[in-house]
């Protein structure tokens, strides 16, 4: 078992954390568990994080398609929704247009326009980089981080 009494790596941690992460250290050596098992455990445990976090994610964008929130604009197939869609408001109707790091959004209205960089959250690698974009765009609309009120 390494010496567990000058551990420098501990500083990473908070104080009150060194003693649990000690008694780890302990029973992982007690069990066998070589430092290339926990890297990958903690690979394997991040995969499933980064799993559920875009489960939820695709849920919320989802319920904003299904409540007629978000919109495809005009003639465009269900499927062109990832770089341009309408989205309704009590204020008002918004046009988005997208590329991969910037949005332009109308007020349809008053013809206002605003190019908006959305927050750049972690995706799957399998995910196409316009419906993350997407995704990334429809999700700062539900948590507030752009505001639609010009």
């Amino acid at each position: 078992m390494a010496d567990t009494g000058k551990m420098r790596f501990l500083k990473r941690f908070p104080e009150s954390k060194h003693e649990q992460i000690k008694q780890l250290m302990s029973y992982i050596t007690m069990c066998g568990v070589s430092g290339r098992d926990l890297v990958s455990i903690g690979g394997y445990i991040d995969r499933q994080r980064a799993s559920e976090q875009y489960q939820n994610a695709k849920v919320r964008v989802q319920e904003y398609i299904d409540q007629k929130t978000i919109r495809p604009v005009g003639a465009d197939r269900p499927d062109q929704i990832v770089n341009r869609f309408k989205f309704k408001t009590i204020s008002g109707d918004y046009n988005f247009s997208g590329d991969w790091s910037t949005w332009e959004v109308v007020n349809v209205k008053t013809k206002v326009r605003q190019h908006y960089h959305p927050t750049n959250r972690d995706w799957p690698a399998h995910l196409h980089w316009n419906r993350r974009s997407f995704y990334n765009m429809v999700l700062d609309i539900a948590e507030g981080c752009i505001q639609l009120n010009f």
